[in-house]
């Protein structure tokens, strides 16, 4: 898709960097960050970073998907041609981005504490213990 649009000097593939000083400088320079098929801890990353998440709606997650709220802090899709959609968008309309990635970071500095995280796994356990 990158080669078709002609996208080759605005999208990055790095594969896997483990240094969180060169991580951030990728953050720093991006428009969003994309995994179609998978919504893990990425999610949370690129959202302390402020850069939107755009994933598949059905993305395989352990839950980290639903702290995307669909145009206001990521962007969740049902297909490929509204993944090239909002791509496109997003780099044709860097204001709306940067808008959608502060929304991103303040959602992950307000919700995703580690006081947060614990409440709702405190939460689920007593839930199931009641089954």
């Amino acid at each position: 898709m990158v080669s078709k649009l002609s996208l080759q000097n605005s999208v990055i593939f790095t594969g896997r960097i483990n240094d969180p000083n060169i991580l951030s400088k990728y953050y720093y320079d991006s428009f969003s960050s994309v995994s179609y098929g998978q919504a893990g801890l990425a999610v949370l990353q690129s959202m302390a970073n402020g850069v939107p998440f755009i994933t598949h709606e059905k993305a395989i997650s352990g839950g980290e998907i639903h702290n995307i709220n669909h145009e206001r802090n990521g962007i969740l899709v049902n297909n490929q041609n509204q993944l090239e959609e909002w791509m496109i968008f997003f780099i044709n309309n860097p204001k709306i981005v940067k808008s959608i990635g502060e929304n991103a970071y303040n959602f992950y500095s307000n919700n995703c504490t580690i006081e947060n995280m614990a409440k709702n796994f405190n939460r689920v356990f007593k839930d199931v213990k009641k089954l």
